[in-house]
């Protein structure tokens, strides 16, 4: 589906760059590699865990004070 979507996008605007959204479930060595292979970004989102949080732990007094200045949630 990817492959036919990107073909079609392609055609109709040749330098508009594809950026693939996806969630954990899509994560795959195959579908990562094929879209490295034809110049299509990607994005997975994961769910939180705990090995995640301890690495986002750095960043959220900052990502806290953005909520408070912003008024609007922050990803981290």
């Amino acid at each position: 589906m990817l492959a036919l979507l990107t073909k079609r996008l392609r055609r109709a605007w040749p330098d508009v760059p594809i950026i693939f959204r996806g969630d954990a479930g899509f994560c795959r060595h195959r579908m990562l590699s094929w879209c490295e292979r034809h110049d299509v970004k990607s994005i997975v989102g994961i769910a939180r865990n705990k090995r995640l949080e301890k690495v986002i732990e750095p960043a959220m007094p900052l990502v806290e004070q953005l909520v408070e200045l912003s008024g609007e949630k922050q990803r981290p």
